[in-house]
């Protein structure tokens, strides 16, 4: 028996999802998959390949079924690992198709992850450090939430809340990538953040890792800079070109927009994840950003998908922030 996928106990007995958890994590036993490592506090010594080092966490470990990890020592170790294939994702992400040149291209018209933390084997690529504080428990909570459903499946949608806590996960480990690597890629919702203005990037990341709680308002964010709203608002509209507030809604309805291509959970259950208290709310404001309803946006975006992998037509490209 793989011990790396959960089977199916019930819903569709006997299913294999290529993703395991793994609540305490000691990295003495690393499988060479697709390996995903929140190391929350300590020390290690390891080996990548023929080469040693030494780190402590907050981080990110990311590896591929092509590194050879080795733990050497570690102290005061707290980690929790997620072993994945990026088929979990999305079925199109096979090993042969994420070696094909229009990956990439692929990947920017439907909003899928690159996954260039495991597809690059670069130290820096590798381990990813200097996570916020601010951001740990949020990690933390998302970590537990992908176990927890693995272990309990409590309904049929057990597998799509699975994966839309996992793309939160990667949500901001993309965003710690990319920060450690501002030359290689800008994503859509990046802003170039002037010196001096650090009040801003902190407001971004309580965005980018707060979204999903309907008490997040201006006034929280304000708060958590400690300055006045309409300081934060000039402030922030000066480097973002829109408001907290603004900002805020439109991050929420992106982070439905995933959630809509990608999992089959219901709208109201979408909305309320991506921030939204109101269901009604959330749909008034998705059918004035993209024009159609969430549903009709997911019909639509899983049929551009399908066609493009076919390789039929254009696909759908919805505009992000």
């Amino acid at each position: 028996m793989d011990e790396y996928i959960t089977i199916d106990r019930t819903f569709q007995k006997g299913r294999k999802v290529p993703l395991a958890c793994q609540r305490r994590e000691t990295l003495r036993k690393v499988p060479q998959r697709y390996f995903l490592c929140f190391i929350e506090a300590g020390c290690l010594r390891f080996s990548l390949g023929e080469t040693q080092y030494v780190c402590s966490g907050p981080a990110f470990l990311c590896l591929n079924p092509k590194q050879r990890f080795r733990l050497l020592s570690s102290q005061s170790l707290s980690a929790s690992s997620i072993v994945f294939h990026p088929r979990f994702l999305n079925k199109n992400l096979t090993d042969e198709f994420i070696r094909q040149a229009n990956f990439e291209d692929f990947c920017d018209l439907h909003d899928v992850f690159k996954l260039y933390p495991f597809l690059r084997d670069d130290f820096q690529s590798t381990f990813i450090a200097g996570l916020p504080p601010t951001i740990l428990p949020r990690v933390r909570t998302l970590f537990q939430a992908v176990c927890e459903e693995l272990e309990k499946q409590p309904d049929w949608y057990w597998t799509c809340r699975t994966r839309s806590y996992f793309m939160d996960i990667l949500g901001i480990l993309e965003r710690m990538y990319y920060t450690a690597h501002p030359s290689e890629e800008i994503s859509p919702y990046d802003c170039e953040i002037p010196e001096g203005y650090d009040d801003v990037s902190r407001i971004l990341f309580a965005i980018w890792s707060q979204y999903y709680d309907p008490a997040l308002t201006p006034r929280r964010l304000a708060a958590l800079v400690n300055c006045d709203p309409s300081t934060v608002y000039r402030r922030f509209k000066k480097v973002t070109g829109t408001t907290s507030g603004e900002y805020l809604i439109q991050y929420r309805l992106y982070e439905a927009t995933l959630k809509l291509r990608f999992t089959g959970l219901d709208v109201g259950e979408i909305a309320r994840m991506s921030g939204f208290a109101n269901e009604s709310y959330f749909c008034r404001l998705f059918k004035s950003r993209y024009q159609v309803t969430p549903g009709e946006f997911r019909r639509q975006a899983v049929e551009a998908r399908r066609r493009a992998a076919e390789g039929i037509l254009p696909p759908l490209s919805v505009a992000r922030l």
